[in-house]
């Protein structure tokens, strides 16, 4: 039925149990997940049609006030321009701080290190539901 050790004073049934909880919390979070998505979809298809009319600046509703704005944000259109002006600056403060995962687990598979990375072992449950 199962090859679950005990460990630290907790019996197999414990471990059922804790597995079935855990199990019926996550499937109940993707089931308000999946509708927390569909809502965001509604949700953003409203605001590109209030954003595709001329608004005026303020909207004062019984319900909320809204105020239409425009604001800057960054898109790089050259990456290697970028990187030159990065590194030549030494303005790494412009890349966020995080190595891309799926980068680093390709060139694991290959024995590749990369310097100032390490392996760091996350312990995680898969489930697979019946």
């Amino acid at each position: 039925m199962s090859n679950v050790k005990q460990e630290g004073g907790l019996q197999l049934a414990d471990y059922l149990t804790l597995v079935d909880q855990y199990a019926h919390m996550k499937a109940e979070r993707l089931a308000m997940q999946r509708v927390v998505n569909k809502l965001e979809k509604e949700e953003e298809k409203l605001k590109e049609q209030l954003l595709a009319l001329q608004n005026p600046e303020v909207v004062d509703t019984p319900y909320v006030v809204a105020q239409f704005y425009e604001e800057d944000k960054p898109e790089v259109f050259d990456w290697d321009q970028l990187y030159t002006h990065i590194w030549e600056n030494k303005e790494f403060d412009l890349l966020e701080k995080r190595v891309g995962r799926a980068a680093m687990k390709d060139r694991w598979k290959e024995g590749e290190d990369v310097p100032g990375v390490r392996h760091l072992k996350v312990k995680n449950v898969k489930l697979t539901y019946k």
